[in-house]
């Protein structure tokens, strides 16, 4: 469903993905694991446009495509959580959840109601208790990942990717990711869920690929058993 083809990607000389080949099939829970500084956070920005890969193609439904960022591969039906999620501060909880995608009424004008309506439906159902009408900056920083977290699942379409998405939460809210997870999993919606915990990825995924140094070093089944450690 989404595969990267032998990507290479380089910065000022160093090279951060070194001929890369990686595939998310249909309906799989996908870990992408590795250290910090493994080169899995690259391969998620080439996947989605945020790099152009420099060596390699990315194939997107077995097409190549050349996403023009994350606005064109949500356009087409990739929905990512990146590690520093673009949330605006100064605006509610409701807004940010639907920034770029506001509900509108019959004059086409913003339908805050709705908005509402809609945020407080979706933090009920990944059992997040906040106000949607609360100020981002008031948040606690475990809620405001959380709030990231919502506002990329709430997807029609098939892919998701996750990038850390449980980094700086405590245990409880670990657990309510995995939960959001296992039933987008039960929708059959492709999930790519990158973490530098393996135990986590072995909690939630079905297959798994590890990194190291910008190169895949293994990938298989999670029932097949656990690989060697990644450091």
């Amino acid at each position: 469903m989404l595969e990267a083809a032998r990507v290479t990607k380089r910065f000022a000389g160093v090279t951060a993905l070194r001929g890369v080949d990686f595939l998310l099939e249909r309906g799989q829970v996908h870990a992408l694991v590795g250290e910090h500084g493994a080169g899995k956070s690259t391969l998620v920005k080439v996947l989605t446009g945020v790099y152009k890969p420099d060596e390699g193609l990315v194939f997107h439904k077995g097409k190549p495509v050349h996403f023009t960022g994350p606005a064109d591969a949500l356009a087409h039906g990739i929905s990512t959580l990146y590690q520093e999620p673009a949330l605006v501060d100064s605006m509610s909880v409701a807004a940010n959840l639907y920034l770029g995608r506001e509900p509108r009424n019959r004059l086409r004008l913003v339908s805050f109601r709705q908005m509402y309506a809609n945020a407080t439906r979706l933090l009920d159902s990944l059992g997040i208790e906040v106000d949607p009408r609360a100020k981002l900056r008031s948040l606690t920083p475990s809620t405001r990942k959380m709030v990231a977290v919502a506002r990329t699942v709430d997807t029609e379409d098939g892919l998701v990717i996750l990038d850390e998405p449980t980094s700086s939460l405590e245990s409880c809210w670990v657990e309510r990711v995995h939960g959001v997870i296992r039933r987008l999993h039960e929708r059959d919606v492709s999930i790519l869920y990158v973490t530098h915990q393996t135990a986590e990825a072995y909690e939630v995924c079905d297959t798994v690929t590890l990194m190291r140094a910008g190169q895949i070093v293994h990938t298989g089944p999670i029932s097949g058993g656990r690989p060697e450690p990644t450091g």
